[in-house]
Parts: structure tokens; sequence; C-alpha cells
């Protein structure tokens, strides 16, 4: 027989959630783009134990931002700055979408475990390949 008093979860390892501090990302995704907010949100998002159908979700919505900027580097022919602004546009967007679900998981994150980790040197990491991927997107498989 159980008691009320004896802990439920020894035995067990429970893994503790991290995460990023959520208004940060909007940093990274306008310094790095679509590429860099879907791998750090993505990130953020395992660290606070999302639900299956949450990243289900944010699967398919950044497979859609990421096949429009596909068409917009195919089908129109925009300067590299227009690129470069709706590249933003969209990652703004991500950003958007990341944060109105990660909201309520990363508040109760805050309440049990009161730290987040810094976003210093995954940011830069991230910034830099998807700046590399996106010039090798747009001069190299895409260029007309």
């Amino acid at each position: 027989m159980h008691s009320l008093y004896t802990p439920s979860l020894t035995g067990k390892k429970v893994r503790r959630t991290k995460s990023f501090i959520i208004h940060n990302l909007v940093i990274v995704a306008f310094i790095g783009g679509l590429l860099t907010i879907t791998i750090v949100g993505f990130i953020n998002a395992n660290a606070l134990k999302l639900e299956k159908h949450y990243i289900r979700l944010l699967i398919v919505i950044n497979v859609i931002l990421h096949s429009a900027i596909i068409i917009f580097y195919v089908c129109l022919p925009f300067s590299a700055e227009m690129d470069l602004l709706i590249n933003r546009l969209l990652a703004g967007v991500s950003y958007f979408i990341f944060f109105i679900i990660l909201k309520r998981p990363y508040k109760e994150h805050l309440v049990f475990v009161e730290e987040t980790q810094s976003l210093y040197w995954t940011g830069i990491i991230c910034c830099l390949f998807s700046i590399f991927m996106d010039g090798f997107l747009r001069n190299g498989v895409l260029a007309k």
C-alpha cells in the first residue's frame, strides 16, 4: 500500500526541462534568418519537452515557410537585398509562431526550474551555418 507521503518518483531519472530566453530568439531570427530560427526553435522546443502534436505543427509550418523561400528564389528573381528582406520577414513569422507555441511551456519552466541557458554560442554557430547555407542556396544551387 502506498502512503501519501512517500515520493512517487524514487528510483527514476527525471529529465529536467531546459530553455533559452524565448524573447532573445527574435535576435537570432533577424540576424540568421529562417533556417536559424527553425534550428534554434526546435532545440528549445525539444529542451522544453513540448508535446508531439505541437512539434508536428511546427514542422509543417516551417516546411511551408522554407518552401516559400525556395519559391521566391526560383520563380521571382529579386535582388539580393529583396531576398534578404523576404527571408527576414518569414523568419519573423516563424519566430512569432515559435513564441506563441513555446510561451506556456517556457513560463512553466521558469516557475519550476528558474534558470535559462545562454543562447550566445548556439546562436552564433546557427547564424553562421544559416548564412553559409543561404549563400550556397542562392548562388550555387538555384543560380540561373
